[in-house]
């Protein structure tokens, strides 16, 4: 499969990848993007992101918001093995880690509901933007958003 050599490749990319995204401004925009999302800074929120990489999304929304709480996958196990290295211990019982394939059914949060499901740099890796719907509407909270099928995308490929 295509998409799994894709993923190999950024997946050797993980001693690097940090600050690789912190030069091109990537860092930066993601901590743009989580102070805009609708929720006081004291919310108590559960998120799920999506093909999480080293984890810049979880670990801005993690520090930024007090009392939510994130769960994230991602294809490469390097890519987590990078996020878990950086990991505060005092995230540990607000952030759940897990291996899984953004184009499979997510067994490990059937029946799971999000207040924000958000997505970094994957969608323009991913060949069946159909599935992804459908696990999108699968896990939002808000009947908005699964009527909208909203969630917050960010690319740094342009």
């Amino acid at each position: 499969m295509k998409s799994e050599k894709i993923y190999t490749w950024i997946g050797s990319l993980t001693p690097f990848y940090d600050y690789i995204s912190a030069l091109v401004g990537y860092k930066k925009s993601v901590h743009f993007f989580v102070s805009q999302l609708p929720f006081s800074k004291d919310a108590s929120f559960k998120v799920l992101d999506a093909g999480c990489g080293t984890g810049v999304y979880s670990l801005a929304i993690l520090e930024q918001y007090k009392n939510s709480s994130v769960t994230a996958f991602d294809f490469s196990e390097k890519m987590l093995q990078g996020f878990e290295d950086k990991v505060s211990k005092k995230y540990a019982d607000r952030l759940r880690l897990f291996t899984a394939n953004i184009q499979s059914p997510l067994h490990e949060i059937e029946y799971k509901k999000f207040d924000l499901i958000l997505t970094g740099g994957v969608l323009e890796y991913v060949p069946h933007e159909a599935l992804l719907h459908e696990n999108q509407q699968t896990h939002s909270k808000h009947p908005r958003a699964q009527a909208l099928g909203c969630f917050l995308f960010h690319s740094h490929v342009t």
